[in-house]
């Protein structure tokens, strides 16, 4: 799912971001508990692990934006002056108490109808002492949330990419010697067009790293490309 949402050109905090987002936790709580025959093998599906960067997990938790919070951390309970506080306490948010704070909120913004943006985010803030503006849009699930420092696009694109070098390599070994620089294959050498256009994108980081993989002496024909080098 999260590679099928990546793929549309929709953005995070869109209308349709959300009903996608809803539809797919639904379909998550629909298949809760229940038994499927795979291949012979009875499985169950569980919904456990939510991890994400921090914009999307402020948007599936629906609440502020970290950089305007007193509490900045959409998984844990901690003041952001406290941070840096070897003594600061992290206290796990719980679905209870988010359904609570939003609820109140929705009180405040009905007895202040005219309340501005900031008198709002100062009562989530310093009065409930909260970080939930809304429901969560993923229901109980949010418990299960989880920060990723890497993002998933990070992650799909290195898969991608080793499995291109590790074809690019094979498909070039015809044409490597072992006293070669890149520079030195022939134009029509796979390796050596990848590089080009690694040039003509700027992808200057990743090229560096490709040229001294190839040009280290020891592994020039190397099968097992390894991406934690090249990345």
């Amino acid at each position: 799912h999260n590679y099928l949402l990546a793929a549309g050109d929709i953005e995070e905090d869109s209308n349709e971001f959300g009903a996608i987002t809803r539809d797919i936790f639904e379909e998550g709580r629909g298949m809760k508990g229940e038994v499927f025959a795979i291949e012979g093998i009875l499985v169950k599906f569980e919904i456990e692990l939510i991890p994400a960067d921090m914009k999307y997990l402020n948007i599936i938790s629906s609440e502020l934006h970290s950089n305007n919070s007193e509490y900045p951390l959409p998984f844990v309970k901690v003041k952001k002056c406290d941070l840096s506080s070897a003594n600061a306490t992290f206290t796990p948010w719980t679905y209870e108490q988010r359904i609570s704070d939003a609820k109140k909120v929705e009180e405040f913004k009905k007895s202040h109808p005219n309340a501005s943006r900031q008198e709002i985010t100062n009562y989530i803030g310093k009065e409930l002492k909260s970080r939930q503006e809304y429901p969560p849009m993923i229901g109980e699930y949010v418990s299960k949330i989880k920060p990723e420092i890497l993002h998933l696009k990070n992650n799909s694109f290195q898969l991608l990419n080793g499995f291109l070098l590790q074809l690019i390599f094979d498909k070039s070994e015809e044409f490597i010697t072992t006293q070669q620089n890149i520079s030195d294959l022939p134009a029509k050498c796979p390796l050596k067009k990848y590089c080009e256009i690694l040039k003509e994108i700027e992808a200057n980081k990743l090229l560096h790293a490709v040229i001294d993989y190839f040009e280290e002496e020891g592994k020039l024909l190397r099968k097992d490309i390894n991406m934690q080098t090249l990345m």
